[in-house]
């Protein structure tokens, strides 16, 4: 599957808020919700390898799960909410599973529902 910035109906997603860790992700600029069940990368945010104590980066980007998405914490323009997302997003420790956490700004990338 392929992912990219501005695939399908989802429009051009972006992070809202740098360092954000666990379950819930802040977006914005979605121009249609993304339903439970769609995968999605953020852009800089790659799978680590458990094996070892340095979890390395694999160069590989993370691909989440869409679990949840709360239109009650929809604050500022429209297309802006808080995604519940599967794997957490945990930079440190023994359940390490992402190298970086994302920026603000960071592209959101969606299934590229043209290819």
């Amino acid at each position: 599957m392929k992912f990219r910035h501005g695939a399908g109906p989802w429009g051009f997603p972006l992070v809202d808020g740098a360092n954000q860790s666990g379950s819930v992700l802040l977006t914005k600029d979605w121009d249609f919700v993304p339903t439970r069940g769609d995968p999605m990368q953020i852009v800089g945010v790659n799978k680590v390898n458990p094996n070892g104590l340095s979890f390395p980066d694999t160069g590989l980007p993370c691909t989440f799960l869409v679990t949840g998405v709360d239109l009650r914490r929809v604050w500022g323009s429209c297309g802006s909410f808080a995604l519940s997302i599967y794997p957490a997003l945990i930079p440190l420790g023994h359940y390490m599973n992402v190298s970086n956490l994302p920026a603000n700004g960071a592209a959101i990338l969606m299934p590229d529902v043209s290819a």
